[in-house]
């Protein structure tokens, strides 16, 4: 049974999971069993580096967005029950319904439609959730570049037409199977980050489509009245 949460709440649920397992990981010795078997600086860093990147985008993207459809909500809440006078301010939709009163005042004597206005919201409310989806994109681009250049640099870690003993084999190996440990390490973490991102993506997504459509149907009821009053 999925849990119905708030995009708030869904960050909070996803960054205590993660700080938890992290915690888990460090105390039973995943860290120093990491640093054993993956020795390799290249190994390292690149890893370092790929987990600073999906917590920038973890942050930045995902724990501001849902900040910003947080505030949305309220907003909407307040309007579903103070009315179009009660808006909260910072928020897209103070914004859209300062549009449609400026439209009202020129428009009086002319119908208008609520699409424009929805639209208009919908475009708001979803950079947060498209900015989810680019850091997705990001990290699974990530994620085949790493097996790439993980497979590469295995292959160019020696030379391959010195291997006229066994100890020039032996050390190939070693260098081939460290290449493919970056490999293997960097798109993990990759995929793994990329899906934490997708988790919060349908989730604030979900929630947007609905804001979205119930927007709709309060500014629909709302420019029905108006609509009425200006034919009178």
């Amino acid at each position: 049974m999925e849990l119905n949460l708030n995009p708030w709440q869904r960050f909070l649920v996803v960054s205590s999971v993660l700080a938890i397992g992290i915690a888990f990981l460090v105390s039973h010795g995943g860290l120093s069993w990491y640093l054993a078997q993956y020795s390799d600086l290249v190994t390292i860093w690149s890893s370092c580096i790929i987990v600073a990147i999906i917590m920038l985008i973890f942050i930045f993207q995902g724990g501001v967005g849902a900040y910003r459809i947080q505030l949305e909500q309220r907003a909407l809440r307040a309007l579903r029950e103070q009315g179009f006078q009660a808006i909260i301010p910072h928020s897209h939709l103070s914004q859209v319904l300062t549009h449609v009163q400026d439209c009202m005042s020129i428009q009086s004597n002319r119908k208008m439609k609520v699409d424009p206005f929805v639209d208009h919201f919908e475009t708001l409310l979803y950079k947060p959730i498209k900015g989810l989806e680019q850091g997705k994109e990001l990290l699974i681009t990530i994620g085949i570049l790493g097996t790439v250049f993980g497979i590469l640099y295995g292959l160019a870690s020696g030379d391959a037409s010195a291997l006229v003993t066994a100890e020039a084999v032996q050390q190939y190996s070693v260098n081939a199977l460290q290449g493919v440990s970056v490999s293997y390490i960097t798109t993990l973490i990759a995929l793994f980050g990329a899906l934490i991102v997708y988790y919060l993506r349908i989730g604030y997504q979900s929630v947007a489509d609905q804001m979205v459509s119930e927007f709709g149907v309060l500014l629909e009821r709302e420019l029905l009245q108006v609509n009425k009053v200006g034919e009178d």
